[in-house]
């Protein structure tokens, strides 16, 4: 049986396989649904704010990674679009692994944006910028989710790709302002 996702990412692959499966396991315990059913189901689901791509040129990428974890599997996806550069807007939230997660998602060839979201519990740029290891290609602070995202749009060729990560507060503010 083929079943058709709109979600990016293998882990979303392997969490459409566990759904199949406890769908399976409710069918036993008597909540019967149809194999058209789970198809239409798995094909309609969407996650806003999770590997969420907004089309145009530049592509824009919005994903709520706030762990190591997410940020690999994040880069894993990024690592399969065709972009010339990657313009990274990151906004993450103080009490999280700031160090593990940049080392995780910025590389050499990443233009890093660190950003503020409006959260109380956000980490100021100052951190997220000084957890990079090595040198990114071009690094900006701004305090200002819809500032930075400015900023990357500016800096942006029709050929690259802008991602929007760190905490789902950061993507939140982003999808306010793009409007989505």
């Amino acid at each position: 049986v083929v079943y058709r996702l709109l979600l990016l990412g293998a882990h979303q692959v392997a969490n459409a396989a566990c759904a199949l499966e406890a769908a399976e396991v409710l069918q036993g315990l008597g909540f019967p649904t149809t194999e058209e059913q789970r198809r239409s189901a798995l094909a309609k689901t969407r996650h806003p704010g999770r590997m969420e791509v907004l089309g145009g040129r530049p592509i824009i990428v919005l994903d709520g990674a706030h762990n190591p974890a997410g940020m690999e599997a994040l880069r894993a996806a990024l690592d399969r679009f065709p972009a010339k550069r990657r313009i990274l807007v990151l906004g993450i939230l103080e009490d999280k692994d700031i160090q593990n997660m940049v080392r995780t998602i910025v590389s050499r060839d990443t233009v890093l944006v660190a950003t503020q979201s409006r959260s109380p519990r956000a980490a100021r740029t100052e951190e997220i910028a000084g957890a990079v290891d090595g040198t990114p290609l071009s690094l900006a602070e701004i305090p200002d989710v819809s500032k930075a995202l400015d900023f990357a749009m500016g800096v942006a060729g029709q050929d690259d790709l802008i991602c929007v990560t760190g905490s789902l507060t950061t993507v939140a503010e982003a999808r306010e302002v793009l409007c989505v």
